[in-house]
């Protein structure tokens, strides 16, 4: 079928996407399929693959390959399919399908979405990216995201006490906090990494009889799978092994973003970024616990690839604090703090930050209740100063206090920092320049500029996403 040449025709190809969807919407399948054929304008609006990409599931995913591969209909568009997702129960049938993913010479995107994983979780995690990274596309993946589930009977399928995402924060907490795209300044632009646990996980290692029985119930699962399956899956893994299987993994050198929601690996799974090479932004939320070598727990982690931190967190006892959290990113450049504390934000600088001597930037916010700004701002610069003259957080130049999202009567005051050294580099003079930056005062109302501000506590639903390291 030739695409119409009448002047209404190539105006209604001319409309946006979304609008020429809806109207080829109306057509027959069977019209819309040949339709979908006269080209590829064609075909991006009849089909919502345009937005989507490719999902294939156990039920339908022998006709859908065979559509676009050699002989089949779709099979000129292959090129433009971007993103791929692969929805699966059953472990022997993904295994299969997965290399007919290089189909699609063009695709940057993978998602692998499997149920019923239960104690395989881990090994499973390993063997997939040792998998995937012998794949001639996987160089050039720039998105992939991995979710295990148990079965569908339990309830903790619906619980994620250990999720990773590198890229920016999942939908539902864009209300909380502005979104990149919007500019905010709030949260650390670029690639983020999102380690959470489940709120009521407990964050102590398992002890040695429960790893025994997951050793045993892995070896009673594993025995019900096909040859192929046991194969890719190898013996289980030891929890002294782990960080040394971690280590091995290979990651494609233009990924962007990591998805990773693995139910039962728990503080440690974030390590196998050991190996990216690009620059990361790290974002922690919850309550925390030291980060730690699993294999090693008294050896000192370094992950030199961090270079921005957001930090969420509450401050509670029996906790790592930010000082013990951030020892292990020695190329730290940035810092947010998303909550404040009761007593204000200059403890905060002064007890719970370590020496970062590569640290240029720290994001806080407005602190709780009600305080006079000149206060605010004089603490925070008194507590930096003496940082700053004991010769700790020498690359420092800015701080900020921002405006939380929802508040009316605080707003953004940043503050540069100038210092002038002589020849022995030791600093003569020091200098602390705030600007307002504020949108919504109570000038308006009367207050001195520098006056008394109201704030209301800020609080986050953590819902599922409870703990963090």
């Amino acid at each position: 079928m030739a695409v119409p040449s009448s002047s209404k025709a190539i105006q209604v190809l001319d409309l946006p996407t979304e609008i020429c969807h809806t109207i080829v919407s109306y057509l027959e399948p069977k019209d819309r399929a040949h339709f979908a054929k006269a080209s590829k304008r064609s075909y991006f609006v009849s089909f919502p693959v345009r937005f989507r990409g490719i999902i294939f599931s156990e039920a339908d995913y022998k006709t859908r390959f065979e559509q676009f591969a050699d002989g089949g209909w779709l099979k000129p568009v292959t090129s433009c399919i971007r993103a791929v997702t692969f929805k699966f129960h059953n472990l022997d049938k993904l295994l299969s399908v997965l290399s007919y993913v290089t189909i699609f010479p063009n695709f940057a995107r993978l998602t692998l979405d499997l149920s019923g994983t239960d104690v395989l979780e881990t090994n499973l995690y390993l063997a997939t990216i040792s998998l995937l990274s012998k794949l001639p596309a996987y160089k050039d993946l720039e998105h992939l995201s991995l979710k295990w589930a148990r079965y569908p009977a339990r309830p903790r399928q619906y619980i994620l006490p250990a999720a990773l995402k590198l890229s920016r924060m999942p939908a539902e907490h864009e209300e909380a906090y502005e979104s990149e795209d919007e500019g905010s300044s709030n949260c650390s632009i670029g690639v983020r990494l999102l380690a959470t646990e489940d709120p009521e996980a407990d964050i102590i290692p398992r002890a040695p009889c429960y790893l025994q029985e997951d050793q045993r119930a892995y070896a009673q699962i594993l025995a019900l799978l096909t040859n192929k399956e046991r194969q890719f899956l190898g013996p289980f893994i030891l929890h002294e092994n782990l960080m040394k299987e971690l280590k091995g993994l290979q990651f494609p050198n233009k990924l962007q973003s990591l998805e990773v929601y693995i139910p039962d690996v728990r503080n440690y799974d974030f390590l196998s970024f050991f190996n990216t090479t690009a620059d990361i932004s790290l974002f922690l939320r919850g309550k925390m616990s030291r980060i730690k070598d699993p294999g090693e727990p008294l050896t000192e982690i370094h992950l030199p690839t961090v270079k921005h931190i957001t930090i969420s967190v509450t401050f509670e006892r029996g906790y790592s604090t930010p000082q013990e959290l951030l020892s292990p990113f020695p190329n730290l450049e940035s810092l947010t703090f998303l909550h404040s504390r009761d007593g204000g934000n200059e403890d905060i600088v002064r007890d719970h930050i370590p020496n970062l001597p590569k640290l240029q930037k720290i994001d806080l916010p407005w602190p709780r209740g009600y305080h006079y700004r000149t206060n605010v701002l004089d603490s925070i610069e008194k507590s930096v100063r003496k940082r700053i003259a004991s010769r700790d957080l020498k690359s420092l130049r800015t701080i900020r206090l921002f405006q939380q999202k929802g508040e009316m009567h605080t707003g953004s005051v940043t503050c540069t920092i100038s210092r002038e050294t002589d020849e022995n580099g030791q600093i003569q003079k020091m200098e602390f320049q705030w600007e307002d930056e504020l949108d919504n005062h109570r000038d308006s109302e009367g207050l001195p500029d520098r006056g008394l501000i109201g704030l209301n506590p800020f609080s986050f639903e953590v819902v599922d996403w409870g703990t963090g390291f």
